[in-house]
């Protein structure tokens, strides 16, 4: 039986649906090989990390901006779990957070402070706070989102600080989704031109494919520039437990995620 990696994967932590003990055992019932948990700004720490075989080594995803496109990066490797990569973090969901308590503050409810600060999280609070479903309340988060977000803006890290920060703690980086927010072909250019930038700068591997629109995946033109840049192609379901996608869809190769392994294992504890 071939095996079945999936580095791409969001619990409650963030804006996942399932806990991390469910995804666990999800990943367990349906035969996964590996399961790495990339919440959004922090790392996950499931119990087995880095012990239980099927939990290999802990991971985020940081979402960033370079020349107003922005970019998702996976973040791989213990050097997360340290003080140095947590600040990197925690910086890097400084302005969502105060947009977050704006929008908190807006339709009345309380967010603490461990809460991932999204739109999931807070629609779920509010559906709690009026003992009504989250589908009769969703409209309202997103309205009052939309609105803080053009009264009180909403800045992203800078790419390359991040990459370096990241690449500097000790942890391998990877592009999830690059072609996530292109709508016309004439976009590709520029987004191929700072996955160039992002490869001078350390960056290990990157992602072909989207949950978010499947018109891009596999796309000739990005494919053909991770070989040139001697980058791995990684995959990874996004896995948010909303029936967008599949737990294990788009695997890691088996070849690939060992790589990956004595990457993580190599640069871990003293960065590069």
């Amino acid at each position: 039986m071939s095996s079945v990696n999936d580095l791409h994967v969001h619990s409650t932590l963030s804006d996942g649906r399932e806990t991390p003990d469910e995804l666990v055992e999800r990943a367990r019932r349906q035969g996964l090989s590996r399961l790495v948990i990339t919440d959004h700004g922090r790392v996950t720490v499931p119990t087995g990390l880095g012990v239980d075989p099927l939990l290999p080594f802990p991971g985020a995803e940081v979402s960033t901006m370079h020349g107003g496109r922005r970019h998702h990066l996976l973040a791989f490797g213990p050097a997360l779990l340290g003080d140095q990569l947590n600040a990197v973090l925690r910086e890097t969901l400084a302005g969502r957070t105060a947009l977050a308590d704006a929008v908190a503050e807006r339709v009345g409810v309380v967010r603490a402070a461990e809460d991932y600060p999204s739109r999931t999280s807070l629609t779920r609070l509010l559906a709690e706070a009026l003992s009504r479903p989250v589908d009769d309340v969703r409209d309202d988060v997103i309205h009052a989102w939309a609105e803080a977000e053009a009264r009180c803006g909403y800045s992203y890290a800078p790419t390359l600080d991040v990459l370096d920060a990241l690449v500097e703690g000790g942890a391998i980086v990877c592009l999830a989704h690059p072609f996530w927010q292109i709508r016309e072909p004439s976009g590709r250019s520029a987004v191929l031109t700072d996955l160039r930038l992002m490869a001078e700068r350390g960056l290990w591997g990157s992602a072909v494919r989207s949950y978010h629109s499947r018109n891009w995946d596999d796309d000739a033109h990005l494919l053909r520039a991770i070989a040139e840049l001697g980058l791995a192609t990684i995959g990874g379901s996004d896995y948010h437990g909303n029936g967008k996608t599949a737990l294990g869809s788009d695997p890691t190769l088996e070849a690939t995620f060992l790589r990956l392994e004595v990457a993580v294992l190599e640069y871990s504890g003293a960065g590069r």
